[in-house]
């Protein structure tokens, strides 16, 4: 719905945040989109995600360090379903902690219709809830809810939960409660009333706050919103509610302006001034197109007559469309008035236009430096002849090792005669075993310490995993 975007367009300084998380977000939950490219199509999945952060190691050297794996378990219905976990090493230690684990289904394989998240209670071992979103339609949200625990003290400590009417086919109302800690129950903190023109378009939002003392909802903040002859909004005004005076008062308004081609060129803001009574100028946001790539120049208003000052230029870099390979970010110095960098934010796809690295760089001492990096490994959507990809069969203990390693089958009656196959991390193959009655013993007593990984493949699909050797 077009108010949601104008909500976040007012925002300035989150423009960039956001469309960075938004895009992390699809990678990770929604990455089971169907690409139509050529006369083909291609249902690639995205079955791991690692995010690395560059760590100081004691001595002075800095190292890559992996920081985040995002598996997906597994798939099925044409990838209409679709169950990942969310695990972080031990600082400093190449052990895996659980801590989030989503369960998704979808409408037709690239819209969500429901999403739980779950986290993991390390005291309880076991997963509790997290979040949770269900949508109506594709385009319609229904409900969502978020709740924090923390480990720590062992108890929800933040959440909301907000729940949509559609009955119109449209978002109405929306009531919105908060997580009260003290009793395990939601309170009801806010409601907002959708208004809509003969054409659809939402005109105004209404926001009231619940009051507890005299169990009623009072005003408390208001959206108008104006459109342009092409349905893009023109104006969006937000208005707070004044108790003295027992009326709206003016707080923002953000003006909005267009090329020929319908895309958004400038948006201006403007604030209500209490001490001089009026609106005054704010920020402003200028965006320049050319070609592939999208230029932000955000502005501040020099109180009290001006001019506007840059503060930040944002630079986006598209290779097709919706895909970006590169965001640059600059501070505008007023003392050499002049840009300088501050961030880089590197991507590289393949032949599918699926992402496969994702590189974060910080400008320091004259040049860019590694932050993040985080790595994307998917794989061609198998026929749906294969419903959903099973769990490894094969486990490995103890893990880490220092002198033996025993495999073990989870099946003896299938599995009973597997061949492990044993690389070390640059790739060179140490030996290929084969497992006597759903057994193996691998003697690495003689190898270096370090991470080696094991593999076999059960007719064409190929389970694979990690030992550490100290």
């Amino acid at each position: 719905m077009k108010h949601f975007l104008i909500l976040i367009i007012l925002v300035i300084s989150s423009i960039t945040t956001f469309s960075q998380s938004k895009e992390q977000y699809k990678r990770q939950v929604d990455s089971l989109n169907t690409l139509n490219r050529q006369n083909q199509i291609f249902g690639d999945t995205l079955w791991v995600l690692d995010s690395s952060l560059l760590f100081g190691i004691p001595g002075g050297s800095n190292e890559l360090m992996l920081e985040r794996k995002y598996e997906v378990l597994k798939r099925n219905d044409f990838g209409n379903t679709l169950v990942a976990l969310n695990k972080v090493p031990e600082f400093m230690e190449p052990f895996f902690l659980n801590t989030e684990y989503d369960s998704i289904t979808y409408f037709d394989g690239v819209n969500i219709k429901q999403h739980y998240s779950n986290v993991w209670n390390s005291v309880a071992q076991t997963w509790i809830d997290n979040k949770y979103i269900e949508y109506e339609s594709p385009d319609l949200l229904k409900e969502e809810f978020d709740k924090k625990f923390s480990n720590g003290i062992q108890q929800y400590y933040y959440g909301f939960r907000e729940m949509y009417d559609n009955s119109n086919g449209r978002a109405d109302t929306m009531l919105r409660y908060n997580y009260n800690s003290e009793i395990n129950s939601w309170d009801k903190f806010r409601k907002t009333i959708f208004y809509y023109d003969e054409s659809g378009d939402c005109t105004e939002e209404i926001t009231k706050q619940f009051d507890e003392e005299t169990n009623s909802w009072s005003n408390y903040y208001m959206y108008i919103y104006s459109y342009n002859n092409n349905g893009d909004p023109d104006t969006v005004e937000l208005k707070s509610w004044d108790i003295e005076s027992n009326n709206w008062r003016d707080n923002y308004i953000g003006y909005f302006t267009y090329d020929a081609s319908g895309r958004l060129t400038n948006r201006m803001q403007m604030k209500y001034s209490i001490g001089l009574q009026e609106m005054i100028n704010d920020n402003n946001l200028i965006i320049e197109y050319s070609n592939n790539n999208i230029t932000h120049i955000s502005q501040n208003w020099r109180m009290p007559n001006g001019p506007w000052e840059n503060q930040y230029k944002v630079f986006f870099s598209y290779f097709s469309e919706n895909k970006l390979d590169t965001i640059q970010q600059e501070r505008w110095d007023t003392s050499s008035e002049q840009w300088l960098k501050e961030y880089l934010t590197v991507s590289q796809y393949d032949n599918h236009e699926n992402i496969f690295e994702e590189i974060y760089y910080r400008f320091s001492g004259g040049d860019w430096t590694l932050e993040t990096q985080t790595d994307f490994y998917w794989s061609p959507f198998i026929s749906n002849d294969i419903p959903e990809i099973i769990e490894s069969p094969l486990t490995a203990y103890p893990n880490p090792a220092s002198t033996n390693v025993t495999f073990t089958v989870n099946n003896l009656t299938r599995y009973r005669d597997l061949t492990v196959n044993i690389f070390n991390i640059s790739g060179q193959k140490l030996g290929e075993f084969k497992m006597n009655n759903g057994e193996l013993h691998w003697d690495c007593s003689n190898v270096e310490s370090g991470l080696y990984i094991y593999s076999s493949t059960i007719g064409s699909v190929k389970f694979s995993g990690k030992i550490i050797v100290r």
